[in-house]
């Protein structure tokens, strides 16, 4: 572990017990925020694929739009 390294919910035997239940309430949040809004890219974006263990695309930035 790096130096200055973030973790929320620290670390071996002093890790908080409420470690999933703060994950999980986060994704839900997050879900729920998400539902709201359709994302569509910037006109002219293209879409770079890159190629590592999985195929993901570089950096894409997107337009919010309420649904």
């Amino acid at each position: 572990m790096t130096r200055g390294s973030y973790l929320p919910f620290g670390g071996g035997s002093r890790k908080c017990i409420g470690d999933v239940f703060g994950m999980t309430e986060a994704t839900l949040a997050l879900a729920a925020i998400a539902g709201r809004w359709r994302m569509r890219p910037i006109p002219g974006t293209k879409i770079r694929p890159r190629p590592q263990m999985s195929l993901t695309a570089g950096p894409l930035r997107m337009i919010p739009e309420p649904r």
